[in-house]
């Protein structure tokens, strides 16, 4: 072997050992980036704030040359971490968590013609292989109107879990009327409590996702199922009434109904 060979084969073991420490710190970021994705996931939905709160809080608190580097590199890891799905052939949750999700959702559509989906929606991988919504509901409807690929995360999550980072997320990020979140806890009740042993554990999720108290929980669940969905629908979210108009509506429907309106 001459001298130009045995350089020729040096360069070729050193580009190729490059190439594997590259290919191992890109698995390896990935890993973490994924990891510190769901440490905030689950941090959001004990602490009943939006991911997107924890991320500023914690941008307002590094301030170190090091953990500043550490930041870029999970946020540009966290790109890695998402991946764009075909919309369609992605289910919607079972409990719905408000009345029109594309009520006002034109702006929505318009907004991500002209800038681009700026925040991933969530989804989680189901049993026989399908994808799930968790959260951004709007967001995956715009991306169907537009014709267009949806960016997401996708994560392994229970049931219970998705409810509850369903609930955490969207209640932080919306405005949410009384008769919405009461649907939504009924819709829980409905989903996770389908016995007598499961009831309790589905009124524990309810009231964690919204971070409410459990008597509340119940209070919600009695009006949501005593007013027929029709007459919900009709009247709307009515944000701002509260909890009185519900429970005004819940002795309405209640009442007999009249057999006759006039003497004709």
């Amino acid at each position: 072997m001459n001298r130009r060979t045995y350089e020729r084969a040096i360069e070729s073991v050193s580009r190729i050992t490059d190439e594997i420490e590259r290919e191992i710190r890109k698995a390896w970021d990935g890993l973490m980036a994924r990891k510190v994705f769901g440490s905030t996931l689950k941090k959001a939905m004990e602490e009943g704030v939006s991911l997107d709160a924890i991320e500023a809080h914690a941008v307002q608190t590094r301030t170190s040359p090091t953990v500043a580097r550490a930041q870029a590199s999970v946020l540009e890891e966290d790109k890695h971490a998402t991946r764009l799905l075909d919309p369609n052939l992605i289910r919607m949750s079972a409990v719905q968590d408000r009345l029109d999700p594309s009520d006002g959702l034109e702006e929505l559509v318009e907004s991500i013609r002209e800038h681009g989906q700026k925040v991933a929606i969530l989804v989680r991988r189901l049993a026989d292989g399908a994808y799930e919504i968790v959260y951004g509901r709007r967001r995956l409807l715009a991306c169907r109107e537009l014709g267009q690929k949806v960016r997401a995360t996708v994560m392994e999550l229970s049931d219970e879990e998705a409810l509850i980072a369903q609930g955490v997320e969207n209640n932080a990020r919306q405005d949410p009327s009384f008769i919405e979140r009461a649907i939504f806890v009924s819709g829980i009740i409905a989903e996770l409590g389908k016995t007598d042993e499961t009831r309790k554990n589905a009124q524990t999720v309810a009231y964690r996702a919204l971070q409410i108290d459990e008597s509340l929980v119940s209070r919600m669940h009695r009006i949501a199922s005593a007013i027929p969905m029709v007459l919900i629908r009709a009247i709307g979210p009515a944000h701002g009434s509260g909890g009185g108009s519900g429970k005004s509506l819940q002795s309405f429907a209640k009442q007999p109904r009249s057999r006759s309106c006039g003497g004709g």
